[in-house]
């Protein structure tokens, strides 16, 4: 774990943290290439998003450290549509999200709540956002629900990374993440 902790770069490697624009890496049988970074500042963490692209597929990176453990995620937007029934209209009814979720017929269970700001470092944007965090029970599917302002709401499904499945391609440092 220490490998990854802010600011370190053990053994050679890439720190998934200091990744920048054009950086490419390995993952999942496809290379991948970062676009846009946004720093979050989540008030007592924090965690870095790369929007990532490989062969006109699109994806967020997402590296963050909370109670000193390392997180991993890859995702995709999908549409609150895919969501069964109207989470929207609960969160606005209850100012909370529901415990679980369905999509699709894979249920999630609410994990984590939180709120925070997410700043672009291409543009300088800051915005403030809310976050409900959902895992399917065998904790390797993330499902998040993302409230922007009062009525913008996003939703991303993903996977939940080990490290050894990322690999250093083009970045200075090269060799393996882990």
């Amino acid at each position: 774990m220490a490998f990854f902790s802010k600011g370190k770069n053990n053994s050679g490697g890439v720190n998934l943290f200091d990744l920048f624009s054009g950086s490419q890496f390995d993952y999942d049988a496809k290379t991948w290439t970062v676009g846009d970074i946004t720093d979050c500042d989540w008030g007592d963490s924090e965690s870095k998003v790369y929007d990532i692209s490989s062969n006109g597929e699109k994806a967020c990176l997402e590296v963050g450290i909370e109670d000193d453990e390392l997180s991993i995620t890859v995702t995709k937007q999908v549409p609150m549509s895919m969501l069964k029934g109207d989470v929207q209209a609960h969160i606005h009814q209850h100012d909370n999200a529901p415990q679980e979720v369905d999509m699709n017929g894979y249920i999630f269970f609410l994990a984590d709540d939180y709120g925070g700001f997410c700043t672009n470092r291409n543009t300088g944007e800051k915005d403030e956002i809310y976050v409900w965090e959902y895992y399917d029970a065998s904790e390797n599917f993330i499902l998040t629900i993302e409230q922007w302002g009062e009525t913008e709401f996003e939703v991303a499904f993903g996977t939940v990374v080990k490290e050894h499945e990322i690999n250093a391609t083009n970045n200075s440092g090269g060799g393996r993440f882990s």
